[in-house]
């Protein structure tokens, strides 16, 4: 049961600061008037942004789980892990976007907008499930070969 809640809130925490920069893109970036070098800056803070969503994210949560799968019996616990995993994800991405959501200067607040938003919780959830997962699975191999004994 302990490992579930390490493993949630590590995807949590992966998940939570992307998911609060990518809402802040969306509802209070465009708020502003986008002209000239606004326009410029705003381009490459959402480049940064795709940056730290595809490569830094996944590459971070695979590392965690590495380490948290060391200690692992994967073969009796992976519905566990990926429990944790899809939890930890989706809650991580819903508050992020509700924080900001709530904050931003954005009128009026709609219920379609709250729809949008677990969408995109739901949708950013796969790559922690394969990351996490991954990471898990590969240092529970890694282990259980070294704690083979050779033939």
């Amino acid at each position: 049961m302990r490992y579930r809640l390490t493993i949630l809130l590590i995807s949590l925490l992966v998940v939570l600061p992307q998911s609060m920069l990518s809402a802040y893109a969306q509802y209070s970036l465009p708020s502003l008037t986008l002209q000239g070098s606004n326009l410029e800056i705003f381009s490459v803070y959402s480049s940064i942004l795709a940056v730290i969503g595809i490569f830094l994210n996944p590459v971070m949560l695979f590392v965690l789980m590495y380490i948290v799968g060391t200690d692992l019996r994967l073969d009796s616990v992976y519905v566990g892990v990926i429990e944790a995993l899809l939890v930890g994800g989706l809650v991580g991405g819903a508050v992020g976007h509700v924080v900001i959501y709530i904050y931003s200067p954005v009128s009026p607040k709609v219920i379609g907008d709250f729809a949008g938003i677990i969408a995109y919780s739901a949708e950013s959830v796969i790559p922690v499930i394969f990351a996490g997962f991954t990471g898990a699975a590969l240092a529970f191999l890694r282990k259980s070969r070294l704690n083979a004994s050779p033939p």
